[in-house]
């Protein structure tokens, strides 16, 4: 039977209760409102004791959910429309979004209240809903806890996930949580250095971004919330000097893809190419030459009046190619290489009418 609520005629409802249309029945001065049991599928509601309620859209196939329990502890369970014939429900301070929060290619829906730090975000696996995120433990440590081993704190990726659920955000955050947490635990201070200086990285990309100078400030505070944390991040700053705090620029230099790794040159001084060219010359550098660095390919005509066409490939692909003249030079700049993900760097030099040149070419490395 479908709960009746007796209202004064002089009275009005302070709050919307679970339907798309109120049914007013009169009867001298008493007014009677009859809900339906049709849920708004943009709404959140909530009964008496506090379990969540939402209808949602047709992507979800309309499915009807009930949340129950408190963070850490929520079960939900699939509900028909007969389920609410005796249930009184309330707009609830949840907000409701759909997102592809969780990395796959299912679409998953948060329920949002306040200011963000205690949001539910529900994750669909195709055939079952589950609440995946809620207060990550904390076990008093530096480190605290990283069950999946990506070397960002549990706690710190449920804060990431609430700031920025996907985007460039997110990898720039994850770039400066994973590198704030080494910072913290690695003792040798050229690596310490490092770290901080990838941590600075981070931080260029946010402040270009909406409110990333403010998720920045969040999340390195969250690597800080107590005396031992606290007190190792301003241990490990006393060592830092200027030299180590100045960079070529604070433009961002991060893809946003997530973690990235420390940049570091493994060549420390320019490699000097010189060559003759008839037809072609090329030569793959065969140099294992950094991790996520800046290579600067410096190309001038040394000698003879002929052109040449100079080009350079990465991973089997030609990525720029110009043709140089009797004293002319020309620099290719290579940002964020790896030889991972770029392989060989091949130099290539053509003279497609086969006559005589001379080139020289300098490669220089460095950090980002």
């Amino acid at each position: 039977m479908l709960s009746v609520l007796l209202l004064g005629s002089s009275q009005l409802p302070l709050l919307a209760y679970g339907s798309t249309a109120w049914i007013p029945i009169i009867s001298g001065d008493m007014l009677f409102f009859i809900p339906s049991i049709h849920l708004k599928p943009s709404i959140v509601y909530q009964d008496e004791e506090g379990s969540l309620y939402v209808q949602l859209s047709a992507a979800h196939d309309n499915k009807l959910l009930k949340l129950e329990g408190d963070k850490g502890s929520w079960t939900i369970t699939e509900l028909t429309v007969s389920d609410l014939m005796d249930v009184s429900l309330i707009e609830s301070e949840y907000q409701l979004k759909y997102g592809y929060f969780s990395g796959d290619s299912k679409e998953d829906f948060k329920l949002i209240l306040g200011d963000g730090w205690e949001d539910l975000l529900v994750q669909n696996n195709g055939q079952r809903y589950g609440v995946i995120i809620y207060e990550a433990p904390d076990d008093g440590t530096i480190g605290n806890i990283d069950t999946n081993n990506d070397g960002i704190r549990d706690d710190v990726a449920v804060e990431i996930a609430k700031l920025f659920p996907n985007g460039n955000e997110k990898g720039y955050l994850e770039h400066v949580s994973f590198y704030t947490r080494k910072f913290l635990l690695d003792t040798d201070d050229l690596d310490k250095r490092r770290h901080f200086v990838e941590m600075l990285k981070g931080y260029a990309c946010l402040s270009a971004t909406a409110a990333g100078e403010d998720a920045y400030a969040k999340i390195v505070a969250h690597h800080l919330d107590s005396k031992a944390r606290f007190n190792r991040y301003i241990g490990n700053q006393s060592f830092l000097n200027q030299q180590t705090m100045n960079a070529d620029s604070m433009d961002c230099v991060l893809d946003g893809g997530g973690v990235e790794p420390v940049s570091g040159c493994f060549i420390t001084e320019p490699k000097i190419f010189n060559g003759t060219v008839t037809a072609r010359w090329f030569t793959k550098t065969g140099l294992i030459l950094g991790e996520n660095v800046k290579l600067a390919l410096h190309v001038e005509h040394t000698q003879f009046k002929n052109k040449f066409d100079f080009s350079y490939s990465l991973a089997g692909e030609e990525q720029a190619r110009i043709r140089i003249g009797p004293s002319e030079d020309h620099t290719f700049t290579i940002d964020n290489y790896s030889y991972d993900n770029n392989g060989y760097l091949k130099l290539l030099a053509d003279n497609t009418k086969k006559k005589i040149a001379k080139f020289k070419v300098t490669l220089t490395c460095t950090e980002n």
